[in-house]
């Protein structure tokens, strides 16, 4: 068989998520070996986490942010300027530029 785009491989991946079946059962009835199945598989998982990755940053361009001479962080955008004379948490920094990038 010729080799698998990265599309058809996350086709397969996700059509045998949803079968329920086992991953023997699935790949036998779909006449793929079973290491061809857990192979995209994992790949589909690996992309999955990934993608939640990048989705809990917001991007900061290079002019939107500078640091304050006492140590502190300067974000600026078109519609606001925050100014921190500390470095704030970081889970607090993301949930806040989360809050921002969403409105």
């Amino acid at each position: 068989m010729a080799k698998r785009t990265r599309e058809q491989g996350l086709q397969l991946a996700f059509e045998y998520q949803q079968s329920g079946m086992k991953q023997t059962d699935f790949a036998q009835s779909n006449d793929v070996t079973l290491a061809t199945l857990r192979y995209w598989v994992w790949k589909s998982r690996k992309e999955q986490k990934l993608n939640l990755l990048k989705n809990n940053f917001v991007e900061i361009r290079e002019k939107e942010y500078s640091a304050v001479s006492s140590g502190g962080l300067l974000l600026q955008t078109t519609k606001a300027a925050l100014q921190f004379e500390q470095l704030p948490n970081a889970q607090y920094l993301v949930q806040l530029l989360n809050g921002i990038h969403t409105e």
